[in-house]
């Protein structure tokens, strides 16, 4: 009998320590249980349910779909099918790939007409650098060719110069591909604070005044 009160007992602490966390759920689907502490312009503070009086631990809203509360209540920080990712130098959005100027078109729409101008800087940033890559190339293999037919001085000097063009490409793709990545990057943080509903107050001439903004 005792044994049944103590099971029953027991089963009853867990079942409302279950139900007192809090739930961050990612954009990968993985769930974190947590106790939310704070929700800041870019991030999620919260401590682990597990280690409840350890120390907070912060995740970039970019990586979280929704929080469910203790309390049956759920924040959404953006829709999760509007992600855009880039892996290997490509585009993918709503689980299909897209082209470079379809990605700056939705930036533009989406978030904002600067973010979608500076991920155009960074392609054409790219593709100079590419261009540049290749003639450096073209040139390294004319250079050594006339070198192998004796024609060293001119060989050496178009080596040479086609060696520093392709040396000047690089920088200018690795910036170019960062800075895309870069932009990429602000549309998803954008996405994840623009849906996050916020509580304006003001005064007008009738009292005060809240609006509700979503």
């Amino acid at each position: 009998m005792k044994k049944n009160i103590l099971l029953l007992i027991a089963f009853i602490i867990i079942s409302l320590l279950g139900k007192s966390q809090d739930t961050i759920i990612k954009v990968d689907g993985n769930k974190i249980p947590a106790k939310v502490i704070e929700i800041e312009l870019n991030s999620i503070k919260y401590k682990k349910l597990d280690n409840i009086d350890g120390p907070n631990y912060n995740i970039l809203k970019t990586e979280v779909w929704m929080v469910k509360y203790q309390n049956g209540k759920s924040d959404i920080f953006y829709k999760k099918d509007e992600l855009i990712t880039r892996e290997n130098g490509r585009n993918y959005y709503k689980g299909s790939r897209i082209s470079n100027d379809s990605v700056a078109k939705i930036l533009k729409v989406k978030a904002s007409n600067e973010i979608s101008q500076n991920f155009n800087i960074g392609f054409k940033c790219k593709i100079a650098g590419t261009g540049l890559m290749i003639v450096g190339g073209f040139g390294i293999i004319s250079g050594i060719s006339l070198i192998s037919l004796s024609s060293h001085d001119i060989g050496l000097v178009i080596l040479l110069t086609g060696a520093g063009v392709a040396v000047v490409g690089i920088p200018l793709i690795a910036f170019g591909k960062s800075f895309m990545k870069l932009n990429i990057a602000k549309y998803n943080n954008y996405l994840a604070t623009a849906y996050v509903p916020t509580l304006n107050m003001g005064f007008t001439q009738n009292g005060v005044g809240f609006t509700l903004k979503f």
